[in-house]
Order: structure tokens, then sequence, then C-alpha cells
């Protein structure tokens, strides 16, 4: 199975009224919630392909 999974507003959820926390290498921490419902899919017979319009000088955080 193939799973194609956008990074920014799932894994990384925008609020407008609040910044996302990012981590030490710059990146967005992912959401604790997201990771696990993808740590649920993840199996044997499963690739994921991720994407992201993130950069490495977002202007949209």
């Amino acid at each position: 199975m193939l799973i194609f999974l956008d990074i920014d507003g799932v894994m990384v959820p925008v609020k407008g009224w609040k910044s996302p926390e990012f981590l030490n290498d710059g990146f967005p921490a992912f959401s604790s919630q997201a990771t696990s419902a993808l740590q649920r899919l993840i199996a044997e017979d499963v690739t994921i392909m991720l994407t992201t319009s993130f950069t490495l000088h977002p202007t949209n955080y």
C-alpha cells in the first residue's frame, strides 16, 4: 500500500493564533497525535511518501 502524507497541517497542525514548536534543527515538531496515528498505519507492506511545502526559511509559520 502507498500512502501520500502531506506534513503541513497534518503532521504539523497550523493554528492561526499560535506558532508551532520548532526543534533544534529548525524544523517544526510533529503532533504527538498524528505521530501515534501514523505508527498504527505503518506495516511491512506500507510505503509512505511525505510531501511538504516547508523550506529552510519558511515564511508561513
